[in-house]
């Protein structure tokens, strides 16, 4: 026994015997076509629209989701500069109203704000 192992060590591999027919059945098997049935096509087709629905539909949700953000800059901005303006005018109301401004308007126009019948109530 320990002979024939040492044959089977000397010996180079042999490749595994194939059957040629076989193989060439094989790959005429490989390259048949598979036969798509009526629902695989239209399944396919129906998938495909929804899919390119889906794409279009994102598209104009990204597309007015852009325009309503301009839209309320413009509106923001509007607002701020709003605000700004009436800030200024309170400023200039208030400006108006101390009393310098009061007794330079009244000098202006040759008026008096002391009268017997009005109270001082800046005491």
């Amino acid at each position: 026994m320990a002979n024939n192992a040492a044959r089977q060590l000397n010996q180079p591999p042999t490749a595994p015997k194939i059957n040629r027919h076989r193989q060439h059945i094989n790959h005429r098997l490989i390259r048949q076509r598979v036969k798509v049935s009526v629902f695989e096509k239209v399944f396919t087709v129906l998938m495909t629209l929804i899919l390119v629905s889906l794409a279009v539909w994102t598209l104009s949700v990204k597309n007015t989701v852009a325009n309503q953000q301009a839209n309320l800059q413009k509106l923001e901005s509007k607002r701020d500069s709003l605000v700004s303006n009436n800030r200024n005018q309170r400023e200039k109301i208030n400006e108006q109203e101390t009393s310098a401004s009061l007794k330079k308007v009244a000098d202006k126009n040759k008026m008096s704000d002391v009268t017997p019948k009005v109270r001082n109530v800046s005491k």
